[in-house]
């Protein structure tokens, strides 16, 4: 597995790991952890960041929000799919949690 880490992808140096189809037991991914202290570095660097994201402002944040939503809701099918296939939940479920996700960017802007 690979982290983002401080704006840089960081292959995992943890435990292997790997997610399996509930439904029919597959390998869905496989790949190494993340060590304590990868753990704790990604942290550091959101602390971090959270100042510059601060420092961006209501409008600045705002617009990289609304283009989160757009993806999300360009990739909604696919998002799904990947839910589903993950959790072994029925694809109209999973596709109402992404309708969800969807749905609370416009909430929490408001808010």
């Amino acid at each position: 597995m690979t982290q983002l880490i401080n704006g840089q992808w960081q292959a995992g140096l943890g435990e292997q790991m790997q997610s399996l189809n509930p439904a029919n037991q597959e390998i869905i991914w496989q790949g190494k952890s993340a060590t304590i202290e990868q753990v704790e570095q990604a942290v550091m660097a959101a602390r971090t960041a959270q100042f510059d994201w601060f420092m961006l402002g209501f409008d600045a944040r705002l617009a990289i929000i609304e283009r989160y939503r757009e993806q999300l809701d360009l990739h909604k099918s696919e998002m799904a799919a990947v839910i589903a296939e993950e959790t072994g939940k029925p694809l109209w479920e999973t596709a109402t949690e992404v309708a969800a996700m969807i749905g609370k960017i416009g909430l929490s802007a408001a808010a």
